[in-house]
């Protein structure tokens, strides 16, 4: 699926405010988990447990990052370690995209 970022990032903005009004920006260095979880693409076959297909994880992960500014950080530039996944759904699972946000030690 094409996306314009700035919708996407408005979109996602929207979700995390609506999942939790109350939350704060957080200022200490961070961790943060990234799992995507995508429509598996038809052409894909069975054959292919990982379709190497649009959009690219670190596209991704800029999304994200964008979108969570001044929401779950200051700045993403406050993200110093970052594990991302691109995953497919299986049987009834719905596209998401769960993220995980911890201070750093």
């Amino acid at each position: 699926v094409l996306f314009r970022s700035s919708d996407a990032e408005r979109s996602l903005r929207s979700l995390l405010l609506d999942h939790d009004p109350q939350i704060h920006a957080r200022s200490e260095a961070l961790s943060c988990t990234f799992d995507f979880y995508m429509l598996k693409p038809k052409s894909a076959g069975k054959k292919r447990p990982y379709p190497t297909v649009k959009p690219d994880l670190d596209n991704l992960e800029k999304l994200v990052k964008d979108a969570c500014n001044g929401i779950l950080w200051h700045d993403d530039a406050q993200v110093v370690q970052v594990v991302k996944r691109k995953m497919y759904c299986e049987g009834n699972d719905r596209p998401r995209i769960e993220i995980s946000v911890n201070a750093m030690e």
